[in-house]
């Protein structure tokens, strides 16, 4: 396996880390072949030195990710599975959902708002059309009400991402309490 195969497999299986972090660490594989190949050593024979790469995956992301032991929900009896579904359904409906959905309403309020304000110079010609009366500082106006917009709607993209991923970790954590996998 030569350098850029065992970089690539390493990255493969490196997914779950940060872009910085994976950035690091590959620069660091990459100087460990670079000062291999100058002491006279073969690309393949620095692979074999550093291990099997989707070994190497694991135990960078077990130093990393501590591993909680949860006991199975098969091992939970009928008593506990009950009373955490009740639990779940007083904590969803008297926090979660209003809180999820209140955060959700702030978000779409925003979106609706990056929306209004970079259609503003759209706007700003219909009335022109119809009043026919010009006023530069609408035009100005209008201009940087949709700059900001612009950068009002690239936020929101980024937090709908976020609230989603959010939202779907929420949803999973539910259906892991109750034993559904």
């Amino acid at each position: 396996m030569n350098k850029h195969e065992y970089l690539a497999k390493l990255k493969e299986h490196l997914d779950v880390l940060n872009k910085f972090e994976l950035r690091e660490l590959l620069l660091d594989y990459e100087a460990h072949f670079d000062s291999g190949v100058r002491v006279g050593k073969t690309e393949e024979e620095i692979a074999n030195d550093l291990g099997n790469p989707v070994e190497v995956a694991k135990e960078i992301i077990a130093e990393r990710f501590e591993y909680v032991d949860q006991t199975p929900v098969s091992e939970r009896g009928p008593v506990t599975r009950t009373l955490i579904i009740i639990g779940l359904v007083f904590l969803n409906l008297c926090l979660a959902i209003p809180l999820g959905l209140s955060i959700w309403a702030v978000w779409l309020s925003f979106s609706f708002a990056a929306a209004a304000l970079i259609a503003s110079p759209v706007l700003l010609f219909i009335e022109l059309v119809f009043s026919r009366n010009v006023v530069i500082a609408k035009i100005f106006i209008a201009m940087l009400s949709s700059g900001l917009g612009i950068f009002l709607g690239l936020g929101m993209r980024n937090a709908y991402g976020k609230l989603r991923q959010l939202t779907n970790a929420y949803i999973t954590w539910n259906k892991n309490m109750m034993g559904d996998k």
